[in-house]
């Protein structure tokens, strides 16, 4: 999401649309509706403690069953296996 805001025009009265105070309320109006979308919810340090988790987690499997791997490598299948499972994760969440 993004949202533009014309400060070339920002204390123009002429169009509403235009305005400071409308361009601060869509802002904010946006910022409500994506949280109300993520069901109150919101990117917290939480969240990337618990990928960086996942990835360590997924590191120690590859570093066990796959020896022929590189530390760089095991690192890097790592976190594409974890983003992988975050991107099916979060498109289960978005059909419902």
């Amino acid at each position: 999401r993004c949202n533009v805001i014309d400060n070339k025009y920002w204390n123009n009265s002429q169009d509403q649309y235009r305005s400071n105070e409308f361009q601060v309320k869509e802002l904010l109006n946006t910022v409500d509706k994506i949280i109300n979308e993520n069901s109150e919810g919101y990117y917290t340090h939480e969240m990337l403690q618990k990928v960086k988790r996942s990835i360590e987690q997924e590191e120690d499997h590859l570093k066990v069953n796959d020896t022929v791997f590189s530390l760089h490598e095991i690192r890097e299948k790592s976190k594409a296996v974890v983003h992988e499972r975050l991107l099916h994760s979060v498109s289960q969440m978005n059909t419902r």
